[in-house]
Order: C-alpha cells, then sequence, then structure tokens
C-alpha cells in the first residue's frame, strides 16, 4: 500500500481549467487586440500593439509578483496553521498593489511620450505606439490588481468563480473592440479602452465574489497595511524577474528584427508573440495550479505528494502543449488571413509549438523551486530562459542569416541544459555537507531516508481502512510508542476513516501521512468534497457515530482541521 496518483490527480485537474481559463483571460487581451487592430489599421498597427506590450508586461509585474508572493506565503502559513499571519499576508499584498499601480499610472501619463518615441524608435508607429500607452496607463491599477481576486479564489478552489471572470473579460473585450474600432472608429486608442473597460468589470466580479468566500481574504481597510511587503517580494521574485525580463527581451528583441527585417517581419513577430502570449496558458496555467499545493506539501516536507504533482504536472501539460502544436499547424491558413499575414507560417508555428512543450518544462522547474524556497535556482533558470538565451540566439542568428525563428525552440532548451549542471552541482555540494538532495527537484530526503514519515493512499472501504490502521500501528511502533498507546491509536483513527468514508461514500481516495518528529507523533488526513469537519460535528451529533473521534480528542496533544484548495485536511499530533 503506498501513495498513489489518483487523489492529487483528481484535485489537480479540477483546479487545471479554471486555472488555465484564468491565465488565458490574462493574456488574451493582447490576442483580441493585435486582430481587430491588424484587420483595421494593417500591418503598422498590428506591429505597434507588439511594441506596446513591455508596458503591459511592467503592469503584469506588478500584479504578478504580490499574487505570486502573497499565495506562496498564505499556503505556508495555512500549511502550518497560521492563519493570522495569511490574512496579513493578503491584505499587505492588496494595499501594496494598489499603490504600486498608482505610482505606474501617474509617472506613466507624465512621461508618455519619450516613452512611446522610445519604445517605437522614433520612427512611423510613433503616433499609434502613443495612442496605446496612454490608455494603457490609465488602467494600470485594474491590470496590476486583477491578479490577486484570481489567485486567491484559486486558493479557496472556487474554479467557477474564476471562469465567469475571464469570460467576462474575453466577451466584453470583443464587444468593445468591434465596437470602438469599427462602429465607432477610435483607432488602435478603442482597442486599449476595450482591454481596460474589460479588465475594469471582470476585476470588479472578482473582488465581489471573493468578498463571499473565504472569511480570511476578505478585505478590510482597517488590516491594511505593507508590514509584510519584504516577504512578499522574496517570494514573488521570481514571477517578478520574469515579467521584467519580458518586458526587457521584448523591447530588445523588437529593435533587432525592425533593423533585421523591417515592419513586415516585426509585424509577423507580432503575431508570433501574440500566439505565444496566449499560449501561457498552458505554460502558466499547468505550472500555477500546482503552485499553491506544492506550498502546502512543503510546509509539512510531504516530498512524496510534490513529486507525484510534478509528474502529473509534465504528463499533463506536455499532452495539451502538443495538442496546441498541431492546432498551430492546421490552422496556419486561419491565423495568416486573421492577421492579415501575406506568407505561409507553417514553420515559424511549428517553432512556436515546439518552444510551448520546452517552456512548459521551464516554467513547471522554476515554480517548484519557488514554491520550495529554491529561489536562486528559480531566478537562474528565469534569467536563462527570459533574457539570456532568446536575444543571444537572435542575434547570432542574424548575424549567420540563419532562420530566425529557431530562436524560439532553441532558448529554452539552452536554458535547461543550464539549469539542469547548475542543480546537479548544488545537490552534489549539499551531499558533501551532509544532506540529502534530490538530484532534480532539489528535495530534502531525510525523513524519508531515516523512517519518519509514512505516505500512503487509500480507496475508502471497510477492508483498506483496516489495513490503514494496521500500517499506522507498524509505524507509530517502529518510533518507539507504547504498545497500549499504540492500540487505542490505531482502533481511533480507524473509527475516524470510518466515519469520514460514510459520509461521502463518493470519495475515491484519501491520503494519509504518518510522521515522527521529536516529541511527538503525527497523523495527516486528507480528503477532497465539501467542507466536512468530523471533530467540530461529534460535538453535537450522535455520540455513538463520533465514538472515535471523542477517543481521538481525548487522546490527541492537538487536533485540527482546516480546508484549503477543496481540501479537508486533519492534523493529529500525540505526544
Amino acid at each position: 500500500m503506498k501513495q498513489n496518483e489518483n487523489f492529487l490527480k483528481e484535485r489537480y485537474m479540477k483546479a487545471l481549467f479554471p486555472i488555465i481559463i484564468s491565465v488565458l483571460g490574462g493574456t488574451i487581451n493582447t490576442l483580441i487586440d493585435s486582430a481587430f487592430v491588424s484587420q483595421r489599421l494593417g500591418n503598422h498597427g498590428l506591429a505597434a500593439v507588439g511594441m506596446c506590450m513591455p508596458l503591459f508586461l511592467l503592469f503584469c509585474t506588478i500584479g504578478a509578483f504580490t499574487a505570486d508572493g502573497s499565495l506562496v506565503l498564505c499556503a505556508r502559513a495555512e500549511g502550518a496553521k497560521d492563519f493570522k499571519a495569511a490574512r496579513s499576508y493578503f491584505h499587505t499584498a492588496v494595499t501594496f498593489c494598489i499603490l504600486a499601480g498608482l505610482v505606474i499610472t501617474v509617472i506613466g501619463l507624465v512621461f508618455c511620450v519619450p516613452l512611446a518615441s522610445f519604445l517605437a524608435q522614433g520612427g512611423e508607429l510613433t503616433g499609434y505606439v502613443l495612442s496605446y500607452s496612454r490608455i494603457s496607463f490609465i488602467g494600470a491599477i485594474p491590470s496590476a490588481f486583477c491578479y490577486i481576486p484570481i489567485y486567491f479564489l484559486q486558493f479557496e478552489g472556487r474554479g467557477k468563480e474564476i471562469i465567469h471572470t475571464m469570460l467576462i473579460t474575453i466577451i466584453s473585450d470583443i464587444l468593445l473592440d468591434w465596437l470602438l474600432m469599427f462602429v465607432f472608429d477610435f483607432g488602435i486608442g478603442g482597442a486599449a479602452w476595450a482591454s481596460v473597460f474589460s479588465i475594469i468589470l471582470s476585476c470588479a466580479y472578482s473582488v465581489w465574489e471573493l468578498q463571499r468566500g473565504n472569511e480570511n481574504y476578505r478585505f478590510s481597510m482597517k488590516e491594511a497595511g505593507l508590514q509584510d511587503i519584504g516577504e512578499i517580494l522574496k517570494f514573488g521574485s521570481n514571477a517578478a524577474l520574469r515579467n521584467i525580463l519580458d518586458a526587457i527581451k521584448l523591447f530588445l528583441l523588437n529593435a533587432m528584427i525592425l533593423r533585421a527585417g523591417g515592419a513586415g517581419l516585426l509585424a509577423l513577430w507580432s503575431v508570433l508573440n501574440s500566439l505565444s502570449e496566449f499560449s501561457l496558458c498552458i505554460v502558466n496555467g499547468v505550472s500555477q495550479t500546482a503552485s499553491p499545493m506544492i506550498g502546502v506539501f512543503q510546509s509539512t516536507r510531504e516530498n512524496g505528494s510534490i513529486r507525484i504533482l510534478t509528474k502529473l504536472e509534465v504528463r499533463i501539460g506536455e499532452c495539451i502543449a502538443g495538442v496546441f502544436t498541431l492546432a498551430l499547424l492546421l490552422l496556419h491558413v486561419f491565423i495568416e488571413k486573421l492577421f492579415v499575414i501575406g506568407e505561409n507560417m507553417t514553420f515559424p508555428l511549428l517553432c512556436l509549438g515546439l518552444s510551448v512543450m520546452l517552456e512548459l518544462l521551464c516554467a513547471i522547474w522554476g515554480v517548484l523551486f519557488t514554491a520550495t524556497g529554491r529561489l536562486s535556482a528559480a531566478n537562474l533558470l528565469m534569467f536563462c530562459r527570459k533574457l539570456v538565451f532568446p536575444v543571444s540566439c537572435v542575434g547570432l542568428l542574424i548575424l549567420l542569416r540563419l532562420y530566425i525563428w529557431l530562436f524560439l525552440p532553441l532558448s529554452p532548451f539552452l536554458s535547461l541544459s543550464v539549469v539542469f549542471f547548475a542543480v546537479r552541482l548544488i545537490a552534489r555540494r549539499a551531499e558533501k555537507e551532509g544532506s540529502l538532495l534530490s538530484p532534480v527537484l532539489l528535495l530534502d530526503d531525510s525523513l524519508e531516508r531515516d523512517g519518519k514519515v509514512l505516505d500512503f493512499s487509500i480507496t475508502p472501504s471497510p477492508e483498506n481502512i483496516c489495513d490503514a490502521s494496521e500500517k499506522i500501528h507498524d509505524f507509530c511502533e517502529n518510533n518507539g510508542m507504547e504498545s497500549k498507546q499504540i492500540n487505542r491509536i490505531g482502533l481511533a483513527i480507524e473509527e475516524l476513516l470510518m466515519v469520514i468514508y460514510k459520509k461521502d461514500k463518493s470519495l475515491k481516495s484519501i491520503d494519509l501521512r504518518a510522521f515522527a518528529l521529536p516529541g511527538n507523533i503525527g497523523i495527516r488526513i486528507r480528503s477532497a468534497g465539501e467542507l466536512y469537519d468530523p471533530f467540530k460535528e461529534s460535538d453535537t451529533g450522535d455520540e455513538d457515530f463520533y465514538m472515535g473521534i471523542t477517543m481521538l480528542k481525548a487522546m490527541a496533544q492537538a487536533v485540527t482541521h482546516q480546508y484549503t484548495l477543496g481540501l479537508n485536511t486533519i492534523n493529529i499530533v500525540f505526544e
């Protein structure tokens, strides 16, 4: 009886689609704007939207690193049952995001003219870039802030609300683009206003939904502050670095491609970049779905769960990325007509598809390193994949007069290779110092090595519950507990599992963990489904039905229940 993937797969798949949709909503505006602008204004308008992308990435940087950093910290805090700290991290993130967005808006509007000239290289596209960027700065606050309610709706396991939020973004942006560009003829400014208004609408809805959820994540002015900003900056640094490097990379690539092939080649790059932004719903969606789960597992050093989750990410993510690549190739004619591109895009789209499959591996690895506190490895990977290799590969391909779009798959491949060797060196150095780190994921396996943890899964049934009780009995015995206490614990755990099973017979799997730490032994039981706290119910429920739970409360040093990510987690600690 070992830990299997059934439980985690069910939870991961349930959360994956809403997160993909949420990431799609954060990037789809650019793709929609590019399509409408290319139809209305041609290659020059399309190239101008691409030149404004660094500004959009700047807003994303503020939102992504505050939301990402606070979410990781909240997951770790809830894993350690410190709900006061989780609430503090949330309110710090909200306060900082609003203030930072306001500062960006003011600075951007004051310096918009020279900034537009800088982005457009002082050329003929400056007017388009100025119109689009000025309106984008007006929407900086909602563009940054929208990440926070989405991330915390994910943390509460509220996938339906996330899907509704993104549908509001997509539908309103399409309608407003059509209305403002084709009916009222506001030009490229109409596309910018459409994006701003659609984000405001979706942001308002998601905040309203969050206010109706977990009381820990309802905003209150009394608790607003910046006391935890240092920790949030630390754990959100990878997300911030990702967007900052994306903005720098995009500016440099725009300049290099414009100089190498003019507005026509830059327009083609704008299409590929828009599709690349669209593919982030896969790359970031697959990895972000696992991020809060890994944060919770890391706080209790559940390495087995982290490994299973990582394998699920790779297997499921690569399947989705493969389907995306195939769709690009099959729809190349449609894409050429949609963006008014007068050349065959089959090979550039193939390069893009291959890059998505490799970028996915980079994202999974980077998010895992961030959630487990390996920030130097995460930032090294991000620096390589987002700046060093894309820019150097494009420059080298232009210099050698080779096919320029080969840089798309080549960059993440080189990034993976460099970081793989760096991680191996870290693991070897730790081994020399007496620590045991896994050679790829850098997980500390000392508890597993010393027999201090036991992870396994069961399909709920009376027979399997008895087997689980025996395994926990053997574990407690091997870790020095007295026989009398072991027998009582085994019986009580068996009764608890039977209560969970009888309350929800639709459960397909329950994950169990036993751990032995200095001074105490603990049991963790995790199941899916609706919120159900058997210890709370035992105070008012049938005494006979809850007899085993009453016994547990009497024997245990501490008993806690928490409901996070749609999971019921029971922790029982014995002296």
